[in-house]
């Protein structure tokens, strides 16, 4: 792993570089996603046919401005069992707690299938949630809530993964373009819709029962 870099008011886990390894990359803006591409090299074992197995990182980021309190966003963000609700991409999650709360994820779109199990590495109610996979599919994230007034705050999305050099050339179009920068922000707008759909409900039925 690598280190922690401080990004968007949250903590973000950030790659270091070490002996024999390689860095380098891209920043590229589609639809108001931000991706950098990070490749790191790995040297392979000794012998004959050692040689260096190629992997990524591709990082990403989105935020939303949402019409009503950090704290009462970050708590409606933080049900994860709910999030397939608001982010179609998403199978299922299913919580199995522990110290360190640990969840497993599945994901299905476009015909792509991948799991993962994931540990919180940081919870600041109201302001931050972080984590970490710790088996499966390598990613990494943060999500942060930045109150703007009473009333309003934005919530920034920043989501890491990496996949290694064949499957990036497979993915490199389809997975990053199409499902990462369309899922990712449409899944944040549609959040915005929910929340705020059921903000007013609540309003509406304290109204109702307060004229009773």
């Amino acid at each position: 792993m690598a280190g922690v870099g401080f990004v968007g008011g949250g903590v973000f886990p950030c790659q270091q570089s070490r002996p024999g390894q390689h860095r380098g990359g891209s920043l590229v803006w589609n639809r108001g996603v931000r991706f950098r591409l990070v490749t790191r090299g790995r040297a392979g074992g000794a012998g004959a046919g050692a040689g260096v197995v190629m992997s990524s990182w591709y990082d990403f980021h989105a935020s939303q401005k949402i019409e009503a309190p950090a704290d009462y966003v970050f708590q409606e963000y933080t049900r994860l069992e709910d999030m397939p609700n608001w982010a179609p991409w998403l199978q299922s999650v299913e919580l199995e707690g522990g110290p360190d709360l640990i969840s497993k994820w599945s994901i299905a779109s476009s015909g792509l299938k991948f799991s993962w199990r994931a540990k919180i590495t940081q919870l600041i109610t109201g302001k931050l949630i972080s984590w970490e996979s710790i088996e499966g599919l390598k990613n990494r994230g943060s999500v942060s809530f930045r109150t703007l007034s009473n009333e309003e705050c934005e919530v920034s999305i920043r989501l890491g993964f990496e996949l290694p050099q064949w499957l990036r050339t497979v993915f490199h179009n389809q997975f990053v373009k199409n499902f990462v920068s369309d899922k990712l922000q449409s899944e944040l707008r549609i959040f915005r819709s929910l929340l705020l759909r059921k903000k007013r409900r609540l309003k509406s039925t304290e109204r109702n029962a307060s004229s009773i």
